[in-house]
């Protein structure tokens, strides 16, 4: 509504600037005295009221009196929306702090009620004309319950559309669980304060109370499984920085073993690409910048490239192309393999000849395997407690997988010679006979009592001044520099 002083300000203002020509007249609506409305008098009961006004002449009457009407429509407009907006304002703060979210998208939508959407009802109250200034001035009005009819079904319309927001957002899996959380518990608060009569597509609040009721156990189990992982993955990354302050190589493959475990757990709770967590690929970063600071840039390079394959996000993809750039080179791929095959295992190294019916252990095969297998992470190496007859008839028959209990737990590596020691005299030799091995040699892997790596070739050593012994120790170096190189190129495979 105007007030009386504003509409004398107005009459004065048009007065001055719209004096009309000398030749204008100004008596296009009956002579009359000034309405009590338009000095500002208050509106009538039962109704919202608003006033315009606009200049105009005989000439221009019907533009001026469309263009009153239309200000009128304007202050009408006006003065609804502040009816709608401090309804809305009594109402939310009477329902309290779990609807604050929905109360200002309620406010900021139910205060769009246009004037063309209640042109229908809209009467016009009557027109005045101020002769002296040539302004015409026109009243409109609408009942008051047509108007809170409206407001009514425009705010439970707009609830049902923030409900059904809050509820999608409840859903979206992509989303951090607190926020969904929050979108649940506001949900739950005004699902039951709606008015279902007016919605146009068959909801009601039975179905969003089975909603909310499901999403509360979704969101139950999520929350479980994120506290989870964010405990374990705590707990995997405290792992690995007590590891890498470990200087000695099988008590930091203890720990980290401990620590990657979870960190695969954790990976495997969810695909990539799962915002907001994307626990996976956490997971391998994790896993790769420990690799990275101990030594095994393969394995590292190895892992980022996966990440930035399986990873469709930017972010994720970018720190791993960037990251996966370090140098692998032989002596690298070498510690990967190893790294690989035994990092934090318990290794059980059989190693044996057989010549003829003879059956003893291959010692120089066995000391170079250690160093190389405890250097490489292994928790523990050790030779299994049978004869060597025994161990010669283990490796004979292991070779495809193995029924022997003892060698179906952990990492089994067999280096087996079978074969026959010639002698030749040499007039030459001080020693009076060379020695020279001939027959088959044996490398390969179990792994819980299944076949890994195998390798197997004729081996013919050179003829040895020395002594048998001197011989099978040269053949020992060559089958271990080959098992080295062999296993490698099996192991470190991308």
């Amino acid at each position: 509504m105007i007030s009386a002083s504003s509409a004398r300000a107005w009459s004065l203002l048009l007065a001055v600037v719209f004096v009309p020509a000398a030749s204008a007249e100004c008596d296009f609506l009956p002579k009359a005295a000034a309405p009590a409305w338009v000095t500002g008098a208050p509106g009538e009961a039962g109704f919202y009221t608003g006033v315009g006004q606009a200049p105009a002449d005989n000439d221009t009457a019907p533009q001026g009196m469309e263009r009153a009407k239309q200000a009128a429509l304007r202050d009408l407009a006006g003065n609804i929306e502040v009816f709608v907006r401090n309804e809305l304002r009594v109402q939310e703060s009477a329902a309290g702090a779990p609807g604050e979210l929905q109360s200002r998208i309620e406010v900021e939508s139910s205060t769009e009620t246009a004037a063309s959407a209640l042109l229908g009802d809209v009467q016009t109250d009557g027109s005045w004309l101020d002769r002296k200034a040539c302004v015409v001035w026109t009243r409109v009005k609408i009942e008051e319950n047509v108007v809170k009819a409206l407001q009514k079904k425009q705010t439970e319309l707009t609830r049902l559309k923030v409900l059904n927001a809050l509820v999608q957002a409840a859903e979206d899996s992509a989303s951090a669980i607190e926020g969904r959380e929050k979108a649940l518990e506001q949900a739950a608060a005004l699902y039951p304060r709606i008015d279902y009569s007016f919605a146009t597509d068959g909801s009601n609040e039975s179905y969003f109370r089975g909603a909310i009721e499901r999403l509360r156990g979704t969101l139950a189990k999520a929350r479980g499984r994120f506290d989870i992982n964010a405990r374990e993955f705590a707990v995997a990354e405290e792992g690995l920085q007590r590891a890498r302050r470990e200087p000695g190589i099988a008590e930091q493959a203890r720990l980290a073993t401990g620590a990657r475990d979870l960190l695969v757990r954790v990976a495997a709770s969810a695909p990539y690409n799962t915002a907001p967590e994307y626990w996976p690929e956490r997971a391998t970063w994790a896993l790769a910048e420990f690799e990275r600071d101990t030594g095994n840039p393969c394995e590292a390079r190895h892992l980022l490239r996966e990440l930035a394959q399986r990873s469709t996000s930017a972010e994720w993809q970018g720190r791993a192309q960037q990251a996966s750039l370090a140098a692998c080179g032989a002596e690298q791929r070498q510690t990967q393999a190893f790294r690989r095959l035994v990092y934090g295992r318990e290794v059980q190294l059989l190693c044996v000849y057989q010549l003829g019916a003879k059956a003893a252990a291959w010692d120089r095969a066995c000391a170079d395997a250690q160093a190389l297998l405890s250097g490489s992470g292994a928790l523990q190496v050790r030779v299994p407690k049978a004869s060597a007859a025994q161990q010669a008839a283990w490796a004979g028959q292991c070779r495809s997988g193995c029924a022997e209990a003892s060698l179906r737990k952990g990492i089994v590596v067999v280096l087996y010679a079978q074969g026959a020691m010639a002698k030749r005299k040499n007039a030459e030799n001080p020693m009076g006979a060379d020695h020279q091995y001939k027959g088959q040699v044996n490398s390969y892997v179990l792994d819980d009592g299944r076949s890994g790596f195998s390798d197997q070739y004729n081996g013919i050593g050179g003829w040895n001044p020395v002594s048998p012994e001197m011989a099978l120790d040269v053949l020992a170096i060559q089958a271990g520099r080959r098992f080295r190189d062999k296993a490698t190129a099996h192991y470190a495979a991308e």
